[in-house]
């Protein structure tokens, strides 16, 4: 899944006029979500991972190796390359685009 977007600082109104244009798709609040406990993602209490598959927190995650988790991304990698034209999805893509391309500009 890929999302496309931007950040702004706008008023109530300003967002709802931009979530009302008809080339856009949703808006959303900015929220903070942290990942600082371990109820965040589910996995302590009653009805928790830990409790469900481990039998309680007391040995859940025994023997376990965390790695890092990387969030970024290098724009440089394969993944991003252009594909070659003419795209083999590109009847797909113009069916559901629904914005508009700008060229981009050299920065100055």
């Amino acid at each position: 899944m890929a999302f496309n977007g931007f950040a702004a600082d706008l008023t109530v109104a300003e967002a709802a006029r931009l979530k009302a244009a008809p080339d856009v798709v949703n808006v959303f609040e900015d929220r903070i979500h942290t990942a600082g406990t371990s109820a965040f993602p589910g996995l302590s209490g009653v009805n928790g991972v830990w409790q469900k598959h481990f039998g309680g927190e007391a040995d859940a995650g025994a023997g376990m190796i965390i790695g890092l988790i990387d969030l970024g991304f290098w724009p440089e990698h394969p993944s991003f390359a252009a594909m070659p034209e003419p795209r083999p999805d590109a009847a797909a893509i113009a069916a559901k685009w629904r914005g508009v391309a700008y060229a981009a500009r050299p920065l100055r």
